[in-house]
């Protein structure tokens, strides 16, 4: 792997674009569903937004690639650190407390302001006991675990929980991954994910089950083994001797044992892997519409803390104007007039809070390891 390839041109670049592409996967699915549930179904839906919404859920396959993007940048930092750090015992022990402390002010200051803001304007009177209760459970990011919360404030929120639950789950794969190989510890952690994902379906969609860290461990999973791959200059899709074996057996089973439910699950997250995969290595300079999504990418974590509940005030206001209006301007002139405020909302929230989260978050850090000669370092 050379210089130039990990360089933030060539590197980074490429993940912010990517993530571009699943914010707007989100953004659109999300006016989708709220144009629908406004209308009853009444306003004209064109012929081709069956293409555009293929398989079900485009807000879903968004949010795997969100998962598949972690878990590449999350592993890669690890390996950057490991590659980075002097030789010792324990190495996920001293990683940890960098770690934990960077994914902390990454995600957590930033969720907290959205989710008050958005919990003061559903919940008018926010000290009954059910508000507290709803503000509790989300502030301890356990929204995902229930069907009493699972929807409420602000229903983005619940991959976000599973993000953070990720990270505290994470260095279980990297103890299996150092006591035997990335791919041991990949083919373990999609086991996992596959029982769970089947017990959650068994179970009536048990949301303890069917929405928990584990049961989307494949996502976060296969984007740490591109991961391991891409540093070594090396390619998962390429007829590896395990993976891709395990991975055809899978696809295959689940056609066969459960049909659309559970491939649904795995043929989108391999497929992003691979657009991962080889989108991070290509050797192209980006083309002009890729530049133009890097910023998309670069605030889509404020995008999606923000999009959601600004959609559904938006169409109600204009509700009576809608009813005339041809399909065009309802799905495609009015989404993109309500993308571009909340893109440059999102921007400032990134310019001022994200990243005055994680500035807050390095200066902390420093201050605490003032005095410690070798200190972590994580991405």
């Amino acid at each position: 792997m050379t210089a130039r390839q990990l360089s933030p041109s060539n590197h980074f670049a490429r993940i912010d674009v990517l993530r571009a592409v699943a914010i707007l996967l989100v953004f659109f699915h999300h006016y989708w569903l709220a144009v629908l549930d406004l209308s009853g179904g009444k306003w004209s839906v064109p012929p081709w937004k069956g293409l555009l919404f293929f398989p079900g859920s485009i807000g879903f396959l968004g949010v795997k690639l969100f998962f598949v993007i972690s878990g590449f940048c999350i592993h890669l930092s690890w390996l950057k650190w490991r590659r980075n750090s002097p030789a010792g015992p324990l190495p996920v022990r001293r990683f940890l407390p960098g770690y934990l402390w960077r994914r902390f002010w990454r995600i957590y200051p930033p969720y907290l302001g959205a989710l008050l803001v958005f919990f003061l304007i559903q919940y008018p009177e926010p000290w009954s006991g059910e508000s507290l209760r709803q503000l509790s459970v989300h502030a301890l990011m356990l929204q995902n675990l229930s069907r009493q919360f699972f929807q409420n404030i602000n229903p983005s929120f619940w991959s976000l929980a599973v993000e953070w639950q990720l990270y505290l789950v994470y260095p279980l794969f990297l103890v299996v991954a150092l006591a035997w190989r990335i791919e041991a510890a990949f083919i373990a952690a999609t086991g996992v994910a596959f029982a769970m994902r089947l017990a959650g379906l068994k179970w009536g969609g048990n949301y303890f089950v069917l929405h928990s860290a584990f049961s989307h461990w494949l996502e976060w999973v296969i984007g740490a083994l591109v991961a391991d791959f891409f540093l070594s200059g090396r390619k998962v899709f390429r007829w590896h001797p395990v993976v891709v074996p395990v991975l055809i057996f899978l696809t295959g089973y689940v056609h066969l044992r459960d049909g659309l439910s559970v491939s649904r699950y795995l043929v989108p997250t391999v497929a992003f892997a691979a657009l991962l995969e080889w989108y991070l290595h290509a050797r192209r300079p980006l083309a002009l519409a890729e530049r133009i999504l890097v910023p998309v990418g670069l605030c889509s974590y404020s995008l999606y803390l923000l999009h959601q509940p600004c959609i559904a005030p938006v169409l109600r206001a204009m509700r009576a104007w809608m009813d005339v209006a041809p399909p065009a301007v309802i799905w495609v002139v009015i989404p993109a007039g309500l993308f571009v405020p909340i893109l440059a909302l999102s921007w400032l929230c990134y310019r001022w809070v994200e990243l005055g989260s994680i500035e807050t978050g390095r200066r902390l850090w420093e201050r605490r390891t003032a005095f410690v000669s070798t200190k972590p370092a994580c991405d």
